[in-house]
C-alpha cells in the first residue's frame, strides 16, 4: 500500500496538499478506530500477561523496600539514570553488568 502511494505520488497523481490531508486523515480517524476495533475485539484472557504488566508497573513507578533477607533497597529507574538507597551493601545485576550498590543512596547510569 505504502508503495502503491509512492509511486502513485512520484507520477504526480496525488500532490503534497491531497498526501498531507490522506495523512491527517489516517492519524485522526482511520488508526483510532482500528485501535479501539482491536481492543474490543480482543480477548483479556488471550492477552494478558501478567509478567508483563508488573515489569511496566515496576518500571513506572520503581521498586520500593524491596528485601533480600536483610537488605532493604530502592530502586528509581529515571531514563538512563538509576538512584539506589540500601541499607547494606550488595550486588545489583541488570541485563548482565554487575553494579556493585553500597550502603546509602547513590545514583548511576545505566
Amino acid at each position: 500500500m505504502m508503495a502503491l502511494g509512492f509511486f502513485l505520488r512520484q507520477i504526480k497523481i496525488f500532490n503534497d496538499v491531497t498526501v498531507k490531508q490522506m495523512n491527517a486523515a489516517v492519524f485522526r480517524v482511520f488508526l483510532p478506530v482500528m485501535l479501539f476495533k482491536n481492543v474490543y475485539q480482543s480477548s483479556m484472557s488471550e492477552v494478558f500477561n501478567g509478567r508483563l504488566l508488573a515489569f511496566a508497573l515496576i518500571a513506572a513507578v520503581g521498586i520500593r523496600k524491596l528485601r533480600f533477607g536483610d537488605v532493604v533497597t530502592d530502586i528509581v529507574a529515571e531514563g538512563d539514570l538509576c538512584t539506589v538507597k540500601a541499607n547494606a551493601p550488595y550486588t545489583l545485576m541488570i541485563c548482565g553488568k554487575a553494579y556493585e550498590i553500597q550502603a546509602g543512596e547513590q545514583t548511576f547510569t545505566l
